[in-house]
């Protein structure tokens, strides 16, 4: 199911935040929304659907951090801030996946250690 991204962008900024938070949306599945993401904050959108669709790229886990990075010196704070938090978390997630690896060599077997760092590297 594809959505109309220029249907979207002729919405006011709360009927943009109802359409994303709503069940056409909610349908997606994880990258056909990180997809529509995307297209829609290539345009000017308000403020706070920018924001928000930040925020809802952030809850899906998307791994781009430099894609943020475009957003950090937004005329708006707010966004700005949105962006921030979205950089933060691709790097404590990754940080964090490679402690609980790190962690699962060390509490291991020998043998387990030496299959479980072949098969990761």
């Amino acid at each position: 199911m594809a959505i109309d991204v220029n249907h979207f962008l002729t919405l006011q900024a709360v009927k943009q935040e109802n359409f994303l938070t709503g069940q056409g949306f909610g349908q997606l599945n994880r990258p056909e929304k990180i997809h529509f993401l995307k297209a829609v904050l290539n345009y000017e959108l308000p403020s706070t659907s920018t924001v928000f669709a930040l925020k809802l790229l952030k809850e899906l886990n998307y791994p781009d951090r430099y894609y943020f990075r475009k957003f950090l010196y937004h005329i708006d704070s707010s966004v700005a801030c949105a962006a921030k938090d979205a950089i933060k978390q691709c790097g404590t997630s990754r940080v964090k996946k490679c402690n609980e690896f790190i962690n699962m060599l060390k509490e291991g077997k020998t043998d387990d250690r030496i299959l479980l760092a072949e098969y990761f590297l």
